[in-house]
């Protein structure tokens, strides 16, 4: 029993004096397994021979407020067999434990009729939208947080026992682990949220306080209650960064199982409809299994345990909630459980290992376990800041730095000794080994780079290849916020084994508002650029980049360049910057036929812009923003404006490009990408460099947005227009056991034209032939086969891709392309 608890019925007890004795009576209570002792999450809980009665909340608890004190009390759970409790007269909490039993639910036939669970699912979903919390005016709240990790103490000393081969020492590395669990568990966080919600998408989350054993800075606080969605009113449910179908979406009859496991009547007149449910068998789909309790109270959810039907990845995961009645106007969920099962982490009888399987019988996993308790609920109230679109997260200064009776205000109870001496412990061990220092250096590189004492290690600059340069090796370096928060110096050096020539270069940056939202950089570089090649996206981590690799045609730019980079407001970038270049080019006989390119000086103004419409963001204690993505379109526009650099017989053009992405997910038919780019030149002179090449590949590996039958240099314009389509189905065609092939299919289509009045251009490897532009069309398609293999953070596969259509060969095989995939698992 908690503290709290104890202190709560010590209170209750004095103030049921004889004078109130004819007061109502409250009979309290924890139900509990029989063999581990864990908490039972909603058991029903019926008094006397009336089927009257509660559930158990997500710790267990459950309170009955009775006008006569019980004589038994009959509890049930799925799973677990039914135990009737007599209730003494002068009791008034009373602990209960339940034995499990082996439950397996299997699809039966319902006769006569309609099954009974699909009229009540049927109520819960004709009332979704009403019950659903994003169709609120607004909504506010306050959250308090809890999650640790450790492992099953008697199932360790049950594997010890059963282990009649060995004999458990005291000083065996499991012994040590039993005793240590028993103290303390493995790591420990807690968090206090406040959120704010303005219909239709406008969200912001304040994490008003911290506290992480080993840590101050509350960086990964708010990720315990992240890891499912707030409610389980919605077509689809994220479970663990993964999204399922849910049981109550449209149809969902054709795609789950539903039971009626069992009802409960409460004095109000309403009743409690228990149902489990799993999808049905020979269906693919990514479902989950579980209960969900429904009340005749406007078909409303109580409460809801869920999992995914198949587990994969790194660990397994179960969800919880609990919902209640806020001031008798509309359900809202009060808790929230999340509970993990981390498969890289395990103990056997003679040792703890990390890294290695759990799947064996005689080992037992790290778990997790996450709580969340929602108070302060305010509905329908108008929200008294204003709030973007998207989600804000963002940190109060002084977060990590609240005091004991702070905290105790939110606590929904007192810590335990376990719990304050997991704090104790692991405190120690973060000041010695500076786990601060850690956790700043992987926000660090969340941003791209690796952080060494007061410099950053930038990732981009160690090591690249492509065709022009070979192997590309160097190091970049720049200071960070441990040096300042308001300037910082940047520089790089690299070399290239095939050109054999050194690229170097650095800069000031200038912070005036100590953080990124306003940024004026000054630097100098010498380095190798793809003049005519259009460019959107950082190479790390992207596959698009991987066209980059199979580039044969770069010239060497000396640069001077000042730019200020603003972010005016959330989810809009904007770069404007003035460039002096020297360009040596390197292969005149790209672009003429008779004449030679001199070595070009130029100056150049430009504007990028880069525009994620209602980005979730989340803003760390160092004042980093971070992206978290958006499921509106992103959009790209580059504006380049050619400066005569001495006379007006110098470069003087306009370039315009732009980009726009749009991903439309839906539940049952995967994932539509639409990626649509455009270009514009407008000169009256020989502005080569700044054409566009169009994006091929032409090798061996795929490149995502890049046109798999086309070479690199094949097609020029000087105005163009590409759209590029991909039907993600994922893994719903099948699966065989655990192995989850996914599938994509792919068109992709361009058009562009070509000023013939100019000097026309040559592709890399036909000779002298002058490549034109793809005045008729050019259109490819293809099918995609990923994730055939995988592994921790790839996963592998092949793209099959045919070129039809204007400009096609009569030749079968000199259309066709197949790309080996390479895709990050994150």
């Amino acid at each position: 029993m908690g503290n709290s608890t104890k202190f709560l019925l010590g209170i209750i007890m004095c103030l049921l004096v004889p004078v109130f004795s004819v007061a109502q009576e409250t009979l309290r209570g924890r139900i509990t397994d029989a063999e581990t002792g864990k908490p039972l999450t909603f058991v029903n809980v019926v008094y006397n021979d009336a089927r009257q009665g509660t559930t158990t909340d997500l710790d267990g608890y459950f309170s009955i407020p009775l006008t006569h004190h019980p004589k038994f009390l009959k509890c049930s759970f799925l799973g677990y067999k039914e135990k009737i409790v007599n209730v003494p007269e002068n009791k008034n909490y009373v602990e209960i434990s339940l034995i499990p039993k082996a439950y397996a639910l299997s699809e039966v036939t319902v006769l006569p009729g309609i099954n009974p669970a699909h009229r009540i699912i049927k109520g819960a979903i004709n009332m979704r939208d009403k019950h659903a919390p994003r169709n609120l005016d607004s909504y506010t709240y306050t959250s308090y947080s809890k999650f640790y990790i450790t492992m099953e103490v008697d199932s360790l000393r049950q594997l010890a026992e059963a282990d009649t081969t060995t004999e458990l020492s005291d000083t065996s590395s499991l012994a040590k682990t039993i005793k240590f669990l028993n103290e303390k568990h493995l790591f420990m966080m807690e968090s206090v949220t406040e959120k704010k919600f303005e219909y239709p998408d406008k969200a912001s989350e304040k994490v008003l306080a911290s506290r992480r054993s080993g840590l101050k800075n509350p960086f990964f606080t708010y990720i315990a209650s992240e890891f499912q969605s707030f409610s389980f009113y919605r077509q689809s449910i994220e479970v663990g960064g993964q999204e399922f179908i849910s049981p109550l979406c449209d149809n969902c009859n054709n795609k789950y199982f539903f039971l009626l496991q069992d009802s409960l009547f409460h004095e109000t007149g309403d009743t409690s409809f228990v149902i489990s449910f799993r999808p049905h068998r020979n269906t693919n789909f990514k479902g989950l299994k579980g209960f969900i309790t429904i009340t005749s109270d406007g078909w409303a959810i109580e409460n809801v345990m869920a999992e995914p039907m198949e587990t994969s990845g790194m660990f397994n995961i179960k969800i919880q909630q609990k919902y209640e009645k806020i001031k008798g106007t509309h359900w809202f969920p009060v808790q929230l459980n999340t509970d993990f099962i981390f498969k890289f982490a395990q103990a056997n009888a003679n040792s703890v290992s990390i890294g290695n399987d759990t799947s064996s019988s005689n080992t037992v996993p790290m778990i997790g376990v996450g709580k969340t308790y929602i108070r302060d609920i305010d509905i329908n109230t108008p929200v008294d800041e204003k709030i973007r679109g998207g989600t804000k997260i963002e940190y109060k200064k002084e977060a990590a730095e609240r005091d004991t009776s702070w905290w105790s205000e939110y606590r929904q109870s007192p810590l335990n000794s376990k719990e304050k001496e997991t704090y104790r412990l692991i405190d120690s061990i973060g000041e010695q080994y500076n786990f601060d220092h850690m956790v700043e250096s992987i926000e660090i590189i969340a941003t791209g780079a690796i952080p060494w004492k007061i410099f950053n290690i930038r990732l981009n600059d160690l090591m690249w290849y492509n065709e022009f340069e070979g192997y590309r090796l160097g190091l970049g370096l720049e200071t960070n916020r441990r040096l300042s928060k308001y300037l910082r110096l940047h520089g790089f050096g690299a070399y290239g084994f095939r050109d054999k020539a050194f690229k170097y270069g650095g800069g000031l940056a200038l912070y005036p508002l100590k953080n990124n939202q306003l940024i004026f950089d000054v630097e100098y570089m010498y380095d190798v650029r793809a003049s005519n090649q259009i460019s959107y996206t950082k190479r790390l981590f992207s596959t698009e980049s991987f066209r980059t690799l199979f580039l044969t045609e770069m010239d060497y730019y000396e640069t001077w360049r000042a730019s200020l980079k603003a972010q005016p407001f959330r989810g809009f970038y904007a770069n404007a910057y003035l460039d002096h270049n020297q360009i040596d080019v390197t292969n005149n006989y790209r672009f003429f036929h008779n004449e030679f390119i001199q070595d070009i000086r130029e100056w150049q103004a430009g504007l990028e812009l880069h525009w994620v419409i209602k980005e979730n963001i989340l803003r760390t204690p160092e004042g980093n923003v971070i992206g978290l993505g958006s499921k509106y379109p992103e959009i790209y526009v580059n504006i380049r404006k050619g400066l005569p650099y001495k006379s007006a017989s110098e470069p003087d053009y306009w370039r315009l490009d732009a980009r726009i992405n749009q991903t439309f997910k839906t539940r049952w038919a995967g994932d539509f990408h639409f990626t649509i780019d455009g270009g514009y030149v407008l000169s009256d002179g020989d502005n080569y460099l700044q054409n566009f090449y169009m994006p091929g590949t032409g090798t061996w590996l795929d490149a995502d947005k890049s046109f798999a039958t086309m070479h690199p240099h094949d097609f020029i314009a000087d105005r163009f227009a590409a759209a590029y389509f991909k039907y993600d189905i994922g893994s719903l065609l099948f699966t065989i056991k655990k192995w989850n092939p996914e599938f994509a299919f792919i068109t992709r289509a361009c058009i562009g034209e070509y000023d013939s009045s100019l000097p026309q251009a040559f592709p890399y490897n036909t000779g002298y032939k002058p490549a034109s532009a793809p005045s008729d069309g050019y259109i490819e398609s293809g099918i995609q086969f990923n994730a055939l293999l995988s592994q921790s953070f790839f996963k592998y596969g092949a793209g099959v891709y045919y070129h039809y259509g204007p400009g096609s060969a009569d030749v079968v095989k000199e259309n066709l392309a197949v790309k080996f995939r390479l895709e990050y698992a994150f």
